[in-house]
């Protein structure tokens, strides 16, 4: 997936249009865009309609970081609410809830390309590295 930072503006529940500056984060493939958000969800959208395919929440805060799955079967998030959330893309649900990752806001995710690890930063000056294989 390619990295892109924009800001969504939504129109009768289309994606309207979108510019650069955004705080979150936003990856996308060849027909989805994953977007994040002050407003604490993460959004799914469809790059050839334009439309939101889902929202998810569960964040209790800004949402600043997120990073697909080598398999793209799986989303990361991450927030001001110090956690980091494992979302199924194809249905919307939580498949993993990790509370308190950091002692701070999580700032950034990035997932190795073949390995089942997951890199988390955050603002409160640490690095973790997480095992996806379990």
């Amino acid at each position: 997936a390619t990295a892109a930072v924009v800001e969504h503006v939504v129109s009768e529940g289309k994606l309207a249009a979108a510019s650069n500056g955004h705080a979150g984060d936003a990856l996308e493939d060849d027909r989805l865009l994953f977007s994040s958000s002050r407003d604490k969800t993460v959004r799914i959208w469809d790059l050839v309609a334009g439309e939101c395919l889902l929202v998810l929440e569960g964040h209790d805060n800004w949402v600043k970081g997120l990073a697909v799955h080598w398999t793209g079967k799986y989303l990361m998030s991450a927030g001001d609410d110090r956690s980091i959330r494992v979302w199924d893309v194809a249905t919307g649900r939580i498949a993993r809830d990790l509370q308190d990752a950091h002692g701070h806001f999580v700032t950034c995710l990035a997932v190795h390309p073949a390995v089942p690890v997951m890199a988390s930063g955050g603002s409160d000056n640490t690095v973790k590295i997480w095992d996806c294989g379990r």
